[in-house]
């Protein structure tokens, strides 16, 4: 970083044994405040995303959780080594901005999901009644009430009519989380570069 003019130091957490690099960056991208933004060194996160755990000291990728990776929380206390002046790095903006996007798709697939899980249990209610409503006209049928099992033909045809919408509006908003699982799932890939 020093070599490219930029403003550098060693981040130390003690408490995790763990360190990266500080690139100076504007105070409030930085970490803590501090004027560095942080840089993993021991596996891919773009600069001023801090792990939220690490393992045999290797950082970890945390790929559904968005909402603390700016803060240095789970690596403890810090501590500030070698400091040197120079360019700041402007990225971490496009970095959060990103970030925010990444939160809102996964937000909108949470809200998704709500909605197809209510979706799929009014289909299952509908099918159980489309069953009882069959059951009880096979049995008029098969015991020769045919009057009675015309009789509920009618009421058996609306509800697979129902039934048909419901199914064609559970799949099209399917259709639609699919979509957006895999925008959330290419954005995460992207994010953190990998194959």
């Amino acid at each position: 970083m020093r070599k490219l003019g930029y403003g550098a130091a060693i981040l130390d957490f003690p408490d995790s044994n763990h360190s990266a690099v500080g690139i100076a960056c504007p105070a409030q991208y930085s970490i803590n405040a501090s004027g560095y933004c942080y840089v993993e060194t021991t596996n891919y996160f773009p600069p001023s995303v801090v792990p939220q755990s690490l393992a045999s000291g290797q950082a970890e990728v945390a790929e559904n959780n968005f909402s603390n990776i700016f803060s240095s929380a789970s690596l403890g206390k810090m501590e500030i080594y070698q400091k040197t002046a120079g360019k700041l790095y402007y990225g971490a903006a496009a970095v959060r901005s990103k970030v925010d996007e990444i939160i809102a798709l996964n937000s909108d697939l949470s809200v998704r999901q709500a909605e197809l899980d209510i979706l799929e249990a009014e289909l299952r209610q509908k099918e159980n009644e489309l069953s009882a409503l069959k059951a009880q006209m096979d049995e008029y049928y098969n015991s020769g009430q045919i009057s009675q099992y015309n009789s509920l033909v009618p009421t058996y045809n609306a509800l697979a009519n129902e039934y048909n919408i419901a199914l064609a509006n559970y799949r099209a908003k399917a259709d639609v989380y699919n979509a957006l699982a895999t925008s959330f799932n290419a954005a995460v890939k992207e994010f953190y570069q990998k194959p």
